[in-house]
């Protein structure tokens, strides 16, 4: 089944591994297997500076490289498990990139990758955020 995709003008995008954009705005169909990412979801490796970031461009290349995968896979798998360690809660999105990797459904590898760098996104926000101040919780005026 093909895959029709439709760009904007001078959206760039990759398409096996090459960097094209369009000059006007147009409807690309893909008629075999081939490796496409659009300009939205190209992450550079200056762009990498979180571990769920640096997961997503690891799959990214497995994707784009196929022929590499036993190269990309073991540091996919070792990110991976530094994730879960730090961050227990996305173990559920964690497993199932595991799942899509094993798989190679790079379409969903991807995905999966990016909801993990929005998760971890949350919860460097919640991180951020100051401990509410205990004796105002507890009713009591703040001592000097």
């Amino acid at each position: 089944m093909p895959l029709i995709i439709t760009l904007k003008a001078g959206e760039k995008f990759i398409l096996n591994r090459a960097v094209l954009s369009l000059s006007k705005s147009a409807s690309i169909i893909i008629e075999n297997k081939a490796s496409f990412l659009r300009e939205k979801h190209i992450m550079k490796p200056e762009d990498v500076d979180t571990l769920a970031k640096k997961i997503y461009y690891l799959c990214q290349l497995a994707y784009l490289w196929e022929e590499r995968f036993d190269e990309y896979y073991p540091q996919i798998k070792d990110a991976c498990l530094e994730f879960v360690k730090a961050a227990p809660s996305t173990h559920a999105v964690v497993a199932s990139i595991g799942a899509a990797l094993v798989q190679k459904d790079y379409f969903q590898l991807l995905k999966l990758a990016r909801r993990l760098i929005e998760v971890e996104r949350r919860l460097i926000d919640v991180g951020k955020k100051p401990l509410p101040d205990s004796s105002k919780q507890a009713g009591k005026p703040p001592s000097d």
